[in-house]
């Protein structure tokens, strides 16, 4: 997302004033590690850039300073974004993701735009405790699948920028492996530390 006064408004055009303008552009983060400052290294990476950080304790003080002009760029998840989006005070240029969000149809995907490298969708999932029988296991994907075909309860979140779906344990551990391989690269790449 872009503040709403930035001078580029579209994704190609926020990498061209990048690469006019090394080291002017500023990118808010949550910090090393967090999710904000591995998408906006990660877009460094792809494109050859330098962006200039910016920490913030959380996503709320970044999205005023990004409405207030004081910030250019903020990599915030969808629900962040959204109503930003929606009222005029930022503008998200690209979905980090293979796909269109039905929420934002308007904005393209990153893939889309030709990076589909840089897919890094943020996404959440109900898990248990490592040991947990599978008799309990298969009862909270029962009914995690059950709420998920509500539609009530999957228009709601779709509101706030969130796509409910469901799957198997099967299927969501190796996502969670296939995403591990993915972050971990990123984050090797940029010699952070990793704790076991």
């Amino acid at each position: 997302m872009v503040g709403a006064k930035f001078p580029a408004q579209t994704f190609d055009d926020l990498i061209k004033l990048a690469k006019e303008r090394p080291a002017s552009i500023k990118v808010g983060s949550l910090g090393v590690g967090s999710g904000p400052y591995l998408v906006g290294k990660a877009v460094e990476q792809a494109f050859g850039l330098q962006f200039v950080e910016v920490p913030y304790k959380g996503s709320a003080d970044a999205g005023l300073d990004l409405a207030a002009g004081r910030l250019d760029v903020y990599p915030d998840g969808m629900t962040g974004s959204l109503m930003m989006h929606k009222n005029g005070n930022g503008k998200i240029v690209a979905v980090m993701d293979d796909k269109r969000s039905p929420s934002v149809p308007d904005v393209p995907s990153i893939a889309e735009l030709g990076h589909p490298e840089l897919a890094l969708i943020n996404w959440f999932a109900l898990v248990a405790p490592a040991g947990t029988p599978k008799e309990i296991i298969d009862k909270l994907n029962k009914a995690t699948v059950e709420a998920v075909k509500m539609n009530n309860f999957s228009e709601c979140l779709l509101e706030n920028g969130v796509i409910a779906q469901s799957s198997t344990p099967e299927e969501l551990g190796e996502r969670i492996k296939s995403g591990s391989v993915t972050w971990r690269k990123l984050i090797e790449s940029l010699h952070l530390k990793l704790r076991d």
